[in-house]
């Protein structure tokens, strides 16, 4: 139930986004870029995580809508305690390297900026297992389509620079759920 609510809302918002402005001039280029981070609270036995990556604006669908792709990256290590039937302690290595396709849909304002999202996401997650004899097995990977809604707010500063704060929930085959931001550039472009 709580995908098929999810997945809803993002149809929703993408339906409202690509109908807010029908006569607007669509206008991909590269329009930005941006660095980020964000604490990553993740389902299953990693449980948490940093993330690092960074997203290019890719322009303008209609009025103050844009498209967006992120690239995000978080490692974590997790250790499995010696049971009877298994005498030695586990060390799993696990990474994700998610790239995000969303669309954004801005709230125009002089300062502070709010949007809100939502789009596809494709994880490549990898783990590497070795336990304490040193025995290591080998890597596997896989990887996983899922999809996210978000919100945050935008902060102008000076010489075309801006910070951001953002959340969004992940749905694939490990939810996550991310708070963080970052730091980005609008790039002006000249005719």
């Amino acid at each position: 139930m709580k995908t098929k609510a999810v997945f809803l809302f993002v149809i929703a918002v993408t339906i409202a986004c690509l109908h807010s402005n029908v006569d607007a001039v669509t206008d991909f280029r590269i329009a930005g870029i941006e660095a980020r981070s964000a604490y990553v609270s993740v389902e299953g036995p990693v449980h948490e995580a940093i993330a690092w990556g960074g997203s290019v604006n890719l322009g303008n669908i209609n009025t103050n809508t844009y498209l967006r792709v992120d690239l995000l990256y978080w490692q974590q290590t997790y250790f499995r305690p010696p049971y009877p039937d298994y005498p030695f302690e586990y060390k799993y290595d696990y990474k994700d390297l998610a790239t995000k396709i969303n669309i954004l849909y801005t709230i125009p304002r002089k300062r502070i900026i709010p949007y809100i999202g939502g789009g596809f996401t494709i994880h490549k997650y990898t783990w590497i297992v070795t336990n304490s004899t040193g025995h290591h097995w080998p890597d596997d990977t896989e990887t996983r389509l899922g999809f996210q809604v978000f919100g945050g707010a935008q902060y102008k500063l000076p010489y075309n620079f801006y910070c951001f704060v953002e959340a969004a929930f992940d749905r694939s085959d490990r939810d996550q759920i991310l708070a963080g931001g970052g730091l980005g550039y609008n790039i002006k472009w000249f005719n």
